[in-house]
């Protein structure tokens, strides 16, 4: 299908710090001369398509990506032993890789990777903007993670484990366990 969410990231390897910012997944885009939606891309071309098609909108050289889908997520969450978020709404949703209904309370919380799955998924409940606090929640747990992996160096080669296991990418392993390595070592 659809990209779900498409999160550009820049690492800064001088001052440590990774910012985050979310490509809308209803940005118009060119797609054979008809005017599309950004996340078709990945429906039509692929990943390295829908990398190009952000560098063309924003400007930056994308060096490296992940992909990773609802499943994959899932594990990934998992294997990291779940992430401590925090949830802004009472939320419900049925988990679209296990069938159940998952429900949420507002407030910081443990969660598994299908409570994380929710979490990044809900978007129909919020009052307004409803994609706009969604992302949000989206960068939340890719942050909550990075923190997570940085504040555990002990656990660092498990956690790069997870990450090759659930996402597929194009940075060869050596580069990214460098400069995770790197990172973890400096967060410390």
């Amino acid at each position: 299908g659809r990209s779900d969410t498409i999160m550009l990231a820049r690492i800064d390897p001088t001052t440590y710090q990774i910012t985050l910012v979310t490509v809308p997944r209803d940005t118009t885009v060119d797609i054979d001369g008809y005017a599309n939606k950004i996340n078709e891309v990945y429906r039509i071309s692929g990943i390295e398509a829908l990398a190009k098609e952000v560098e063309s909108l924003t400007g930056v050289k994308i060096k490296y990506y992940f992909d990773t889908g609802f499943v994959e997520f899932e594990n990934f969450i998992n294997a990291l032993g779940g992430i401590t978020a925090n949830v802004p709404i009472d939320m419900h949703l049925q988990d679209i890789v296990g069938g159940n209904d998952i429900a949420l309370s507002a407030g910081s919380q443990d969660l598994d990777g299908a409570e994380s799955l929710v979490l990044a998924r809900v978007r129909k409940l919020y009052a307004y903007d409803l994609d706009a606090c969604r992302q949000i929640q989206d960068r939340q747990i890719v942050e909550v993670a990075i923190n997570k992996v940085a504040a555990d160096p002990a656990n660092l080669l498990t956690a790069l484990s997870a990450l090759a296991d659930h996402t597929k990418t194009n940075w060869p392993s050596d580069g990214l366990k460098a400069t995770v390595t790197n990172f973890v070592e400096h967060a410390s």
